[in-house]
């Protein structure tokens, strides 16, 4: 399935993201793709990449994972240094530890003159999930060379943006045995 992300902002650097997503399974494949050359700070790629907490205040990529009219969800967010981070919530920024459920692998990273992109893996064991559809919201936080953060997801409401909202969660992928 494919999405469209839009900035927060209209002055944002950039003024839209490309991107797939498909579930096979407890497996959810991401993939989220930028024009190369807007002055983006992107990660170098990590040695032995890493689970790493904070990942949101540079660049960085996310999907949010909900159960259609449940509370809980999750959140996975990995950037293109490869590190990656997931979490789950029983209710709205309601926090639990990291994940211990989900895990995101198989990260690659393209970066060239027309593109930058990013393709990920997220593997989802927790048990609420396994046998439920997924309603989910990819998201991105892009860092500016002057450090100004800035938000795209799907659709923006409110007065700023906040990803954790249930109502962003719009995009159906299907349980299938």
């Amino acid at each position: 399935m494919n999405f469209v992300l839009v900035p927060f902002h209209v002055a944002a650097p950039i003024s839209r993201i490309d991107g797939t997503v498909q579930r096979n399974g407890t497996q959810l494949s991401v993939e989220f793709c930028i024009p190369s050359g807007h002055g983006i700070v992107w990660p170098e790629a990590a040695t032995s990449p890493e689970r790493r907490s904070g990942l949101w205040e540079s660049t960085c990529f996310e999907c949010f994972i909900g159960l259609g009219d449940a509370d809980a969800y999750i959140e996975a967010n990995f950037s293109p240094s490869c590190d990656w981070q997931a979490f789950e919530f029983e209710a709205y920024r309601e926090i639990a530890l990291p994940s211990q459920s989900v895990r995101v692998s198989g990260q690659s990273v393209i970066d060239n003159d027309e593109q930058s992109c990013i393709n990920c893996s997220i593997d989802i064991e927790n048990p609420r999930f396994v046998t439920s559809d997924w309603y989910i919201a990819p998201t991105t936080v892009l860092e500016d060379l002057e450090g100004q953060r800035h938000y795209y997801a799907l659709f923006h409401s409110g007065e700023r943006p906040d990803f954790h909202l249930a109502a962003t969660r719009t995009l159906r992928l299907p349980f299938s045995h």
